[in-house]
C-alpha cells in the first residue's frame, strides 16, 4: 500500500485514532547538538519527527501528544570515529553479546549511562517532570539480568525489585522526567506507568 503519509496520518487523526510516530537516531545525532560533524543528517527530536511526517501538534486533530524519550543504560554508537561516548566500555567487560551495526554488520561502541545527556533530550523535548515527556527505559536487563524477559513486576523477586526501585529512582532524579516504560529484553517491557515508588 503506497499513500501520502500526511494526508493518511491527518484523516487517521481526525477520525481520534491513535497514531504513533516513532524517529530514528538518538538526541545526540541530531544535526545541532554539540557532537557535529559525528551526527546524522537531521534533528532527532520529536517536533522535528511530527514535522518530517507533515502533523503539527497545534493542529486541531491532535488533541493529546505523549513524547517518549527512549534511553538505553548502556548507549551505543556505530564503530570507528562516531563522536563521543561517555565512559566507553566493552561488550566483554559487560558481560553482555556484542550488538552489530545493521547493514555492516560492524560491532557497536557501547558506553556507560548519559544520565545529562537524556536530561538534555527530555529538556529538548519539551519536559521535566510534566507529564507529557516520558522516559522509556530499555536494556534494564543488562543492569539487573534476573528481570530479563519479566512483564509484571510481581513476576520479579524481592532483590532485583528493590534494585529496579532503585535504579528508576535514581535515572528519574537525573533526567527530570517519569520513567514509564522499562524494557527487560528484546521482546518485555515492564509499564510502570501509575506505578508509586
Amino acid at each position: 500500500l503506497l499513500v501520502d503519509s500526511t494526508t493518511y496520518l491527518t484523516m487517521r487523526l481526525e477520525a481520534q485514532n491513535h497514531v504513533i510516530i516513532e524517529g530514528t537516531q538518538g538526541y545526540g545525532l541530531g544535526l545541532h547538538t554539540e557532537f557535529y560533524p559525528q551526527v546524522t543528517s537531521g534533528d532527532c527530536r520529536a517536533i522535528d519527527f511530527l514535522a518530517q511526517c507533515g502533523i503539527s501538534p497545534w493542529s486541531p486533530t491532535v488533541t493529546d501528544l505523549d513524547v517518549w524519550v527512549v534511553a538505553r543504560t548502556y548507549p551505543i554508537r556505530v564503530a570507528g570515529n562516531s563522536g563521543p561516548l561517555q565512559g566507553e566500555t566493552s561488550w566483554a567487560e559487560l558481560g553482555v553479546e556484542p550488538e552489530k551495526t545493521t547493514v555492516t554488520k560492524k560491532v557497536r561502541r557501547v558506553g556507560e549511562w548519559d544520565g545529562e545527556l537524556v536530561r538534555r533530550a527530555v529538556w529538548a523535548n519539551g519536559g521535566g517532570f510534566n507529564d507529557k515527556v516520558k522516559i522509556a527505559l530499555m536494556m534494564v536487563d543488562y543492569k539487573i539480568p534476573g528481570i530479563k524477559g519479566v512483564k509484571d513486576t510481581n513476576d520479579i523477586n524481592n532483590e532485583d525489585y528493590d534494585s529496579l526501585c532503585k535504579l528508576v529512582r535514581e535515572v528519574e532524579e537525573q533526567v527530570d522526567a517519569r520513567v514509564g516504560l522499562v524494557g527487560t529484553g528484546p521482546t518485555s517491557i515492564i509499564d510502570l506507568r501509575g506505578w508509586n515508588l
